[in-house]
């Protein structure tokens, strides 16, 4: 999304076994949704280690932090489950497995059954509603032939409380490392806890990892 008043666009740079270089994003916030301070450019650490989280200290030097993915995407596509009057998409390359479908409407999105999402198990405005809570953009939908994956939304960067950084608002993305993208433009998780398979993606490991956070 262009900024307001014609600045200059946002920009996300992940740096070769190193930090997220962070330009002209003005809204990030903690998991309170409490503003953190900005900077024009900001770089925020992706190894885990930083004693100054969500920003770089430099320690991705000291622990040898490799940024390296090692899943090298063989599941990055698509698969299309259609229901009566939606069909969702999903591509579990990029889930986090963060659960806000599987909680949030689990008579449609069933993990541990096949197939695993089931559209036609509720209200289409229910399961569009849902697959819109998805942060990293693993889920879209079509209705009426329309596919909606992106939405409209201003630059912004919420720091998940021992999780991931989840970003919207489309700011342009750019891997030095692997040369990723991600499965949405608009919005998309970048991990925190330098443990994740599918870096710079979020892929959940934070979870088993021990990554703390407890400022955030």
């Amino acid at each position: 999304m262009t900024p307001a008043g014609g600045g200059k666009k946002p920009r996300i740079t992940v740096m070769k076994n190193g930090p997220y270089i962070v330009k002209d994003v003005k809204d990030l916030k903690n998991s309170q949704g409490e503003a953190l301070p900005t900077r024009p450019e900001m770089s925020l650490c992706r190894c885990g280690a930083s004693e100054d989280k969500p920003f770089c200290d430099g320690t991705h030097f000291l622990v040898g932090f490799s940024g390296e993915c090692q899943n090298g995407g063989e599941k990055n596509r698509i698969k299309d489950y259609e229901g009566r009057d939606i069909t969702v998409h999903d591509n579990r390359w990029a889930c986090t497995h963060i659960g806000y479908c599987s909680r949030g409407l689990p008579a449609v999105f069933r993990p541990k059954e096949r197939p695993w999402v089931r559209p036609d198990e509720a209200p289409a405005d229910e399961v569009e509603a849902t697959v819109r809570l998805c942060p990293s953009g693993a889920l879209s939908h079509t209705r009426d032939g329309v596919l909606h994956r992106d939405l409209d939304r201003d630059p912004g960067i919420r720091v998940d409380h021992n999780g991931a950084c989840q970003v919207v608002g489309g700011p342009e993305f750019e891997d030095k490392q692997d040369g990723a993208r991600p499965a949405s433009p608009e919005h998309y998780s970048l991990c925190r806890c330098g443990a994740s398979e599918n870096k710079p993606f979020c892929d959940g490991s934070h979870r088993f990892c021990g990554f703390d956070d407890p400022k955030n």
